[in-house]
């Protein structure tokens, strides 16, 4: 179930790109607009990284299965912490690739109330392995769909990952990213929050 919320979204683009006529070579062109004087272009709108659905999570509200498979975690449990919460799974490369960056950030930034939590779209058992194989410190818990919904929430409709939300203390979503999150640009959104 899991893996077609992910891969559903990325079979429909793919079939959509192939379908539209506007690629295909042999389509009949438009003519060339007449020649005039271009009209002014109008100011481009502002560019959002990445909007944010909700400005508040319940941190309650979202409970996750630990690696361990009998363990529950809500998120609520680092209440009142700059919450870093990163979704990822074992097979994702640039998942893998930003790890290391977000345990150096997690040990440089706990003591001044930083938690870096991952939420793995992934079974438990590899998830364990993975974490005891690459030194992961930070807590990994089992996402499922829970963590699709999740996503859905903090705006990543497609459910692409990596993505990362930074919530602050109060709980307010302060700065979401999809894609591998380079560790400077990170520190960033962090350093005003501590």
């Amino acid at each position: 179930m899991l893996i077609w919320a992910v891969m559903f979204p990325v079979i429909a683009g793919v079939l959509g790109y192939a379908l539209n006529p506007a690629h295909d070579k042999n389509a009949p062109k438009a003519p060339p607009p007449a020649a005039a004087t271009p009209a002014p272009k109008p100011a481009a709108p502002p560019q959002v990284p990445h909007p944010v659905a909700a400005s508040q999570i319940d941190l309650a509200a979202w409970t996750f299965a630990a690696p361990n498979g009998t363990d529950q975690q809500a998120l609520s449990h680092w209440a009142g912490r700059t919450l870093v919460i990163n979704f990822w799974a074992t097979w994702c490369t640039p998942c893998i690739k930003e790890m290391p960056a977000f345990v150096e950030l997690q040990k440089k930034y706990e003591a001044q109330g930083v938690q870096f939590v991952g939420l793995a779209l992934d079974d438990a058992e590899s998830v364990k392995t993975f974490a005891q194989s690459h030194g992961i410190t930070y807590p990994l818990l089992i996402g499922d769909d829970p963590a699709v919904e999740l996503l859905r929430v903090l705006g990543n409709v497609v459910g692409a990952i990596p993505f990362t939300a930074v919530v602050d203390k109060t709980g307010k979503v302060i700065k979401t990213h999809p894609g591998e999150w380079a560790a400077a640009d990170l520190e960033g959104v962090l350093q005003p929050l501590l």
